[in-house]
């Protein structure tokens, strides 16, 4: 099975945002697009695992969340990673952006220790929209959120394709202390 631990959104951001991702694919010269219902913030990609692992992953989620406060993070701002030919476009974090840093090198920690592997890269906590997006200069151009939301837990999540379309599926949540 391949995971990744996440921030999970809400469902009304996840509507904002596939506004924005919609008037990002109106004016682009084409890309892959997420589908909505799978917006989210990867905080480490964990990759292929067996059933047996889940435990040490549980429990270095749990110890990663055990000592972290909920906290707010507001989604704003689009950029790119990669050439504007074929990007990969993203929606950042402004607010709360910090603490996701620090809760993803926490979360690292733990799986290292745990004997995962993780990519060692620095995090740039965001939400992806689309993939191999063609987008030239246009992103300036396209208003993209202020949305507020409550973090409370991370969770981790199943990545499965179904009729070539891929599905996240939530399957451990590590709740923060109140």
């Amino acid at each position: 099975m391949r995971v990744f631990a996440a921030v999970k959104l809400d469902g009304a951001i996840k509507r904002e945002i596939a506004g924005v991702s919609s008037e990002v694919e109106k004016k682009s010269g084409g890309g892959r697009y997420a589908d909505p219902a799978n917006y989210h913030i990867t905080l480490e990609f964990i990759g292929e695992t067996n059933k047996e692992s889940l435990s040490k992953i549980h429990r270095a989620m749990d110890d990663a969340a055990a000592d972290t406060e909920s906290f707010e993070i507001k989604i704003e701002g689009l950029g790119l990673f990669g050439k504007p030919q074929r990007a990969i476009v993203w929606l950042g974090v402004s607010l709360g952006r910090t603490k996701l840093i620090e809760l993803d090198k926490k979360l690292a920690v733990r799986l290292e220790e745990a004997g995962f592997k993780t990519d060692g890269k620095d995090f740039n906590p965001h939400v992806t929209i689309g993939r191999t997006v063609d987008c030239g200069d246009i992103l300036e151009n396209i208003k993209s959120g202020n949305w507020m939301q409550r973090v409370e837990s991370i969770v981790l999540m199943e990545s499965t394709r179904e009729n070539g379309k891929r599905l996240y599926r939530q399957i451990y949540e590590s709740r923060f202390k109140k």
